[in-house]
Order: C-alpha cells, then structure tokens, then sequence
C-alpha cells in the first residue's frame, strides 16, 4: 500500500522549456485576445496542404543531415544524396521552416508565426531522430521531399493575403 500511495502523490516536475512555452502561450493569448480565432485566418485563407508539405521537407531535409552524421562511408549512401537532385533538395529544403514561419505570420501575426516556426522547427528535427529513415529509403525519401517541398511552397505562394 505505500508504495501505491508514492506513485499515486508522484507529481510531474515541470521542466524550464515546459514552463516557458506555457507562458509563452499565455501571453500568445492574452496578446490575441480571443481563443477560439487564434488560428482562424490561417484556416480559412491559408494553405494547410502547403505547410504540411513543406513540412515533410523539412522532416526528410532533418533526416538527411542525420544520415550524414552517422554515416561512417558516404559511399555506401545512395547516389541520390551526393548528386544533383540531392544537392537540388538541400537547397530547396534549407528555408523551409523559415518559409513556415513568415508564411503563418503573414496570417496570424509575428508574435506567433514565430512561436509556431520554431515548435515545427524542432518538431521536424525530433521527427527526423525519432523516425530514423534507413539507408535504402533515404533515396526515394529526398526525390519525395523534392517534390513535396516545390507543390509546399507553390501552394503556400499562391494563397498568400
């Protein structure tokens, strides 16, 4: 029975970034005004299929970087990474976060367009950790990424107030 009484009194310790990123939202709110409209401009006028997108691109750009930090031989990557399309993506790729977060400050403000970049910032970088793409796929995984990141920023270009 004590030891039930310790996990039922265990409270989760809030860790500095948790803390600040909920006064980060309080604020968020308070400078906003209403909540139920925080992201209903973007909604009705912008392109979600665009930033999922460009989104993707950004995950796949994340998971190439970490290929080429673990890969002890580049040689053994596909020839895709090293040649022109590869190089092509990486170009493509690189402002894609930065892109996401003018592009939702163009709707719903500075403040939180650059809230909401730097989440999917490192909500890209943590997909491409956790989801590890392997060597085999990697290829077709950059030619998707290409493709995705040029109708992403099409779209996101296209519906812009």
């Amino acid at each position: 029975m004590s030891d039930n009484r310790k996990v039922e009194g265990a409270r989760l310790r809030p860790t500095l970034a948790m803390r600040l990123a909920y006064q980060g939202l309080k604020l968020i709110f308070i400078l906003h005004g209403d909540r139920q409209a925080l992201f209903h401009t973007l909604l009705e006028q912008g392109s979600l299929l665009g930033i999922a997108l460009c989104f993707y691109g950004a995950c796949v750009y994340f998971g190439v970087l970490v290929r080429a930090q673990q890969s002890p031989h580049p040689a053994l990557d596909p020839p895709v990474l090293h040649g022109t399309l590869g190089a092509i993506f990486k170009l493509a790729a690189i402002p894609a976060n930065l892109w996401l977060a003018i592009y939702i400050s163009r709707f719903e403000g500075l403040l939180l367009g650059v809230v909401v970049g730097m989440v999917l910032f490192a909500f890209s970088a943590f997909l491409a950790v956790v989801l590890k793409i392997s060597r085999r796929e990697i290829g077709l995984q950059v030619v998707l990424g290409l493709i995705a990141l040029g109708f992403g920023y099409y779209l996101t270009f296209t519906s812009l107030p």
